[in-house]
């Protein structure tokens, strides 16, 4: 039985895509959902690279962003925009019991917290598509969940993300 579902989000494209998988889950098992957002220190990663994932700021946000980027309460506000919206999404289909987290830290530890904190039974988390070569040596935050996570973990893949060895009936 599926009764909560972890979504960790971060307003991207990918990320978008898992929640939509997330919510018709939700809404066939009358589950809750846990839409988590974390935000990772500020010198892990450049913060233009960090706007270009969360397409549609509001416009004062994003200047916040281009005035002060190494500020980490900008990102705590990019943050609570990003879990507002996630939460708008999965409300506007229906009454689902919609709970929100936001966490600062590694993403990958802090999401495996929550797994473990909240006692889910399956995280629905978006595929980043960093390529395998980087992916291999770096490793992404979807696959560590992947390996660690005690929960039935789902990545869910962009209809246009192009598959190592092609689509199941190609390989027949």
């Amino acid at each position: 039985m599926i009764d909560k579902i972890l979504v960790p989000t971060d307003g991207s494209r990918h990320a978008v895509a898992a929640l939509d998988f997330a919510i018709d889950v939700a809404v066939r098992h009358s589950a809750a959902l846990y839409l988590q957002h974390v935000v990772a220190p500020v010198e892990s990663s450049s913060a233009t690279t960090r706007l270009a994932r969360i397409e549609g700021l509001p416009a004062a946000l994003q200047q916040e962003v281009r005035r002060s980027p190494r500020d980490p309460d900008v990102w705590i506000d990019v943050g609570r925009e990003v879990l507002a919206r996630a939460e708008q999404r999965a409300t506007s289909i229906g009454p689902l019991r919609v709970h929100t987290r936001l966490d600062e830290g590694d993403p990958a530890h802090e999401i495996l917290a929550c797994a473990e904190h909240e006692k889910v039974d399956m995280i629905v988390t978006g595929s980043r598509g960093l390529g395998l070569a980087r992916e291999i040596f770096i490793g992404s935050v979807s696959s560590k969940l992947q390996q660690m996570a005690r929960c039935p973990c789902c990545i869910v893949k962009l209809q246009s993300e192009p598959m190592l060895f092609g689509r199941l009936k190609d390989l027949s």
